[in-house]
């Protein structure tokens, strides 16, 4: 039952907001898994692939739901183009990139209507959002509210930028502590000035990854939204 696959996104129920979605998030599987320790700044494509999963899936869902369940867009019916609700006004969908802002209509259209939800389904699936989705999401909200985080450096904000980057700045001393074990290996760039001393040092031990509650939070929410998306291309479109 997916019929909507094989077909072209402007005829999809949803716009095609989920196919991309799925193409999204089996990319960063797949980097994930070619390298799911990135000794430099591989992480920051592979979270930009499952944040952009995450934002599609929400915006699929909130279409398909909006057009299943009959539910207008404000004042505007719910076969109109797709709006999201911010602060109160309406805006179209593709401008809207906050994670947060999306969570909260998608849940705001699940929520009230489980039963409705279950009723309307072949195999009476639960439709109950797992409670640790609330942080989950104000996770991958704090840390890339606009969907810059890991496409851009910075510039303004240099401690952003030192939280994705997995080489630390340490103080030459800290670089061989006398309780470092001998077979211990370290990546590392070491800067000398021009009499040859030891000034500066910027390390990476690879046993500790950057971003790992922001990883681990969009990996979490993709997988709850991937499965709330096959359920509801089965249930809901019949697998259109």
């Amino acid at each position: 039952m997916i019929q909507y696959m094989m077909m072209p996104l402007d005829e999809q129920y949803d716009g095609g907001f989920g196919a991309i979605a799925q193409a999204f998030e089996t990319a960063a599987i797949e980097l994930r898994k070619a390298n799911p320790k990135p000794a430099f700044f591989e992480h920051l494509p592979q979270s930009f692939l499952y944040r952009h999963a995450v934002e599609l899936f929400l915006k699929s869902e909130i279409v398909i739901l909006h057009k299943k369940v009959k539910i207008p867009y404000g004042t505007e019916p719910h076969d109109k183009a797709p709006m999201i609700s911010v602060n109160g006004e309406w805006k179209p969908i593709h401008k809207v990139h906050s994670i947060s802002t999306l969570y909260e209509q998608w849940k705001s259209l699940i929520t009230p209507r489980t039963d409705e939800l279950r009723e309307m389904c072949k195999y009476k699936p639960d439709w109950t959002i797992p409670p640790e989705a609330d942080e989950w999401i104000k996770t991958i909200e704090t840390t890339d509210p606009r969907s810059t985080y890991s496409r851009y450096p910075s510039l303004r904000d240099p401690v952003e930028d030192r939280t994705k980057s997995p080489f630390k700045n340490i103080a030459p001393d800290d670089l061989f502590p006398p309780d470092r074990p001998e077979e211990t290996k370290i990546m590392a760039l070491v800067i000398e000035n021009k009499e040859g001393e030891f000034v500066k040092a910027y390390v990476n031990e690879k046993d500790v990854n950057p971003d790992d509650a922001y990883m681990s939070a969009l990996e979490q929410a993709s997988k709850m939204l991937s499965d709330y998306h096959a359920m509801m291309r089965f249930e809901l479109t019949h697998g259109f």
